[in-house]
């Protein structure tokens, strides 16, 4: 007997195959709910008050990160953004940078410390996307202030279960 399960109208935990040769019920596909965030939500204040639009800002004293940001933090997210490869090899990458316009690429602005994401992609995964290619990420988000020589190089990093062109 196959049995549907509906937690909420946004959670879907999959489906239980009843009476298996056991006689137990065991799980056949376990579906990860994915939060929805974006880069509205990621880079709506400024990381450091003293340099607010420093692309390697000093780390500041105390905690600038938002609460609403930090409930992110190990949970499993999708974001849409734009690609810029950091490694290319054969026609795939497995880490890139994520942000939220094509003008950070070439022409336009630096990006602040909070307006990227380092994203890696999962063990044994690569993915085929060009860079300024719009896409959506699913995976693991974390908060990581990376400081080189004083200067915080890095914030917000993703392990990638999943990438798609939009």
């Amino acid at each position: 007997m196959l049995k549907s399960v509906r937690v909420s109208s946004w959670i879907r935990i999959g489906t239980v195959v009843a009476g298996l040769a056991g006689g137990g019920a065991s799980p056949v596909q376990a579906q990860v709910p994915y939060a929805k965030v974006d880069f509205y939500i990621l880079s709506n204040y400024n990381y450091s008050i003293d340099e607010p639009f420093e692309p390697t800002p000093v780390k500041p004293a105390g905690n600038t990160i938002p609460t609403s940001v930090r409930a992110y933090e190990g949970r499993k997210v999708f974001i849409r953004g734009n690609a810029v490869a950091l490694d290319y090899s054969s026609g795939f990458m497995t880490e890139f940078l994520l942000h939220p316009t094509l003008d950070a690429c070439e022409f336009g602005g630096t990006p602040r410390i909070n307006e990227w994401i380092f994203v890696k992609m999962a063990e044994g995964k690569k993915v085929k996307i060009f860079t300024g290619y719009a896409v959506e990420v699913r995976g693991s988000f974390a908060i990581k202030e990376e400081i080189e020589r004083g200067r915080v190089v890095g914030l917000y990093n993703m392990v990638a279960d999943d990438v798609v062109a939009q």
